[in-house]
């Protein structure tokens, strides 16, 4: 029976192997490179996807609000804020962390006293406005813009820069 069998199989040509060795050997290597390189195209594309979805960008950079300063106009600083958080809107301590990187001297004293876990944009904006935005009529508006005078190192131009502005924010 075993000469039977033997016969059936092509003999060896060399002492390297026989021809049916070497073509099962070309198609256990073909399915393999196949099998590679399938992976590699389903990789390549869950990439494309993952570079093409949209990030969540949860970073906003506000400008700097420092009222110690005399040119700080605190309107004007909470209209850009809000600008800003229309766009990206953010709460908690994403939001506590935005606004404490912008605010300056005394305003950053006083948003470590009032901050609290889950603070939304509109209960700041109303905490702000109570603390930092005045509330006078328009009349001392006027009067304390006739009697500000430009200080040492302010030109006329940026004074009266300065009186425009803070009257186009206050209408």
């Amino acid at each position: 029976m075993s000469d039977d069998n033997e016969g059936n199989l092509p003999k060896p040509t060399s002492e390297v192997g026989s021809v049916l060795v070497q073509t099962q050997n070309e198609n256990v290597d073909s399915d393999g490179w196949r099998a590679m390189f399938v992976q590699q195209n389903a990789n390549m594309c869950a990439l494309i996807k993952a570079l093409q979805a949209p990030k969540a960008n949860n970073h906003v950079d506000l400008s700097e609000f420092d009222p110690d300063k005399t040119d700080t106009d605190p309107e004007s600083w909470c209209a850009t804020a809000d600008l800003c958080f229309a766009e990206n809107p953010l709460h908690g301590v994403q939001l506590v962390l935005a606004v404490s990187k912008a605010l300056k001297g005394t305003a950053s004293t006083w948003l470590s006293q009032i901050a609290y876990q889950g603070m939304s944009w509109s209960e700041f904006k109303v905490l702000f406005t109570t603390r930092f935005i005045s509330t006078e009529t328009l009349a001392a508006t006027l009067f304390t813009l006739g009697t500000d005078k430009p200080s040492e190192k302010e030109t006329l131009v940026a004074c009266a820069s300065r009186l425009m502005t803070s009257l186009t924010n206050r209408w």
